[in-house]
């Protein structure tokens, strides 16, 4: 259940130039426009409130938002990194009515343009956001969508502006309008509360081997559709921090489990769930050969038995975690 099972690497890895872009960021955001009227068939004014702050390491950026429009108030949370291999920025965005999107993006001049794939009437669209920068404290925002590869529409037109000082920080009390979670949403209601876990990583091409010891802290996201962790691992590369998103995609049958960490790692893993065992497994590529990664928590009572495997280049599956997490609180 931890957002930190994958260990890649000794050295300690640094942001790089395009993290270091993302600086203009953290802090509040005051937004304030209008949707467009359009194939969306959404129009009217909105607002919005949006925290941001980095993950420990300054790899991601951690954005919560409050927004008020014409479908009434939503809350999202969403993370910002950048790509090393496909030279983009992405935005993983989970939202209280249980939509999760990923949209990549790229610096150009003094605009960011994140692209986006979804459906609008039951056929395929593209969407493209763009925030311009006019100075350290405003960005010029609008929003576009092409459906069926027709001219781009405008759809959206706004302006955000930094606050000097931080209000409230947005919580989590929030009542979403609109068909609730299901119930392979319910089934993750066992896990919001503090953990503490221990156990031992054993050497691999994934990293050292040694003991470990983490806290982790979940919580439901406004909503009900998504569990959010974050994580403090100590171990054979020291502290790691992470953040970790579970949720269920009703069109493939899976579970999710987007995860971020201080050291700049992030992954998708997919899981279903096997009696009391869940599994969630993931592919990813290591200097030039494949990997696969297979990790279990066998849920018992207020416990995990959780244990790890690696695949290479579809070999057999070998050991490389063993573990306990206890439900404190």
């Amino acid at each position: 259940m931890d957002s930190e099972k994958a260990h890649v690497g000794t050295d300690a890895p640094r942001p790089s130039a395009e993290h270091r872009e993302l600086e203009l960021f953290p802090g509040e955001w005051h937004s304030e426009g209008e949707w467009k009227a359009g194939p969306t068939g959404v129009a009217g004014k909105f607002s919005a409130l949006v925290q941001s702050e980095w993950l420990p390491g300054n790899f991601f950026l951690i954005f919560r938002s409050k927004s008020e429009g014409p479908l009434g108030e939503s809350r999202s949370l969403g993370i910002w990194g950048y790509d090393n291999e496909q030279k983009v920025y992405t935005h993983h965005s989970f939202a209280s009515d249980g939509k999760a999107k990923l949209e990549k993006g790229t610096l150009q001049g003094n605009a960011w343009v994140f692209l986006g794939e979804t459906v609008i009437n039951g056929r395929p669209a593209k969407s493209r956001f763009i925030d311009r920068v006019v100075s350290r404290s405003q960005l010029n925002m609008t929003g576009e969508v092409s459906i069926d590869d027709s001219p781009w529409v405008t759809i959206m037109e706004g302006v955000a502006r930094k606050a000097a000082s931080p209000s409230a920080v947005i919580d989590g009390t929030f009542q979403h309008s609109g068909q609730g979670p299901g119930r392979e949403h319910e089934k993750l209601y066992y896990f919001p509360g503090s953990w503490h876990s221990e156990g031992k990583l054993i050497e691999s091409p994934l990293g050292p081997g040694g003991y470990f010891s983490q806290t982790v802290d979940c919580k439901l996201l406004p909503g009900g559709f998504f569990l959010l962790f974050r994580s403090k691992q100590n171990g054979p590369l020291g502290e790691v921090y992470g953040v970790g998103v579970w949720g269920y995609d009703s069109e493939k049958k899976v579970y999710t489990h987007h995860s971020f960490n201080s050291r700049g790692s992030a992954k998708l893993e997919t899981g279903t769930l096997e009696g009391n065992a869940w599994i969630f497994l993931a592919e990813f590529p290591l200097r030039q050969k494949r990997m696969k990664t297979r990790f279990i928590d066998r849920v018992i009572g207020n416990q995990l038995q959780m244990t790890g495997e690696l695949s290479v280049e579809g070999g057999p599956w070998v050991s490389i975690m063993e573990g306990t997490a206890t439900k404190i609180a």
